[in-house]
């Protein structure tokens, strides 16, 4: 399983943010553009490929969604500054914890 995932690794690498823009598509058009996009990709970024790792390396779910919470306080943070500060914060934590879900599964 760990050769597999080895070789994964080196296309998730690259694909990572193509696969972030198909997550995030739907926030293209959220107001105040481009800032919500921005937040969903910052967040989808920060969780994809790291959980894939984690899941990869034969941690477990537990583990992964307990790491996902720890730091998407700290990637997301980057938005506390910026209006509408409350939505902009969440739309990161929201992207964070989908691309975690899914990075865990393909890992």
């Amino acid at each position: 399983h760990f050769k597999i995932c080895a070789e994964y690794f080196k296309t998730i690498q690259n694909s990572a943010q193509n696969e972030c823009l198909m997550i995030c598509s739907e926030e293209r058009t959220s107001v105040p553009r481009p800032t919500m996009y921005q937040a969903c990709i910052h967040g989808c970024n920060n969780a994809l490929f790291r959980s894939a790792e984690i899941s990869c390396n034969g941690g477990t779910q537990e583990k992964v969604f307990d790491e996902v919470e720890l730091h998407s306080y700290r990637h997301c943070s980057r938005f506390e500054g910026l209006r509408p500060r409350i939505e902009l914060v969440s739309t990161c934590r929201k992207y964070y914890d989908i691309a975690s879900k899914q990075g865990f599964a393909s890992g």
